[in-house]
């Protein structure tokens, strides 16, 4: 039994072994998210954010399997840890982040971006695959084509340093929860509050310290921008506003 919250079963079928991960059915699930984050490991560490300014976006509401009392941020737990098996990386796609779904309280939004129709369709098929092996479950009704969207019609500034810091935020936000819990939602809700917190907090995810210097500058000065802020602050603390 892993401590992620998923167990492993080894399947042989005629031509081989495979493995299929399945959610645990064990007490174990009905941790609180603060002891699921605890010390928890997600690697990311092959993830690259390239998403460009013409990449169509695409968007799935879903909550992960893992507990029976499930939550936003349980969600958010068990994802990254798919994510994880992944190193970060969801075939397809250019780049995505999370942000809480307003369309069931504990799901989260994945919004991905996609060179083009063709690796739209791969994105497809591994979130079906991810329903099939009931891994998560899809909402239904509100999922987004492929579509062009310009972001900064609403929210300003350079599209692409918004889509950069949009595809960023997820993966630092995950690992810094995972350092310590209460104080993530301390750190962005003084963000918050105040318009000021700890920026150097964020040195406590891995991702975060790959990036280069100047990556580094622009993800900070994002997170001060008060049309962009708000995106990081709702990610870790389970907000859904606009603002």
């Amino acid at each position: 039994m892993n401590s992620d919250g998923l167990l492993i079963k080894i399947v042989c079928v005629v031509f081989g072994c495979g493995i299929i991960w399945t959610p645990l059915t064990c007490n174990a699930e009905d941790k609180s998210a603060e002891e699921l984050f605890k010390s928890a490991q997600f690697d990311f560490s092959e993830y690259k954010s390239t998403p460009d300014i013409d990449d169509l976006y695409t968007v799935y509401h879903i909550i992960p399997s893992g507990s029976p009392t499930m939550d936003y941020h349980k969600s958010v737990y068990f994802f990254g840890m798919i994510l994880g098996r992944y190193k970060g990386n969801i075939p397809g796609s250019s780049g995505y982040y999370l942000s809480r779904s307003k369309y069931h309280p504990d799901a989260v939004r994945l919004t991905l971006f996609t060179r083009n129709n063709r690796e739209a369709e791969e994105i497809k098929k591994w979130i079906d695959d991810l329903e099939k092996d009931k891994l998560i479950r899809i909402i239904p009704y509100v999922s987004r084509k492929p579509e062009k969207v310009i972001f900064t019609k609403h929210y300003g500034g350079d599209e692409y340093e918004f889509r950069k810091y949009l595809t960023t935020y997820t993966l630092i936000g995950i690992q810094c929860m995972a350092y310590d819990f209460n104080k993530s939602q301390k750190i962005w809700s003084d963000l918050m509050d105040s318009g000021g917190t700890d920026i150097t907090f964020v040195e406590h995810s891995n991702f975060f310290k790959q990036l280069d210097y100047e990556e580094k500058c622009k993800f900070i000065d994002a997170m001060y921008t008060r049309k962009w802020g708000h995106m990081i602050i709702n990610f870790v603390l389970g907000y859904d506003e606009d603002k």
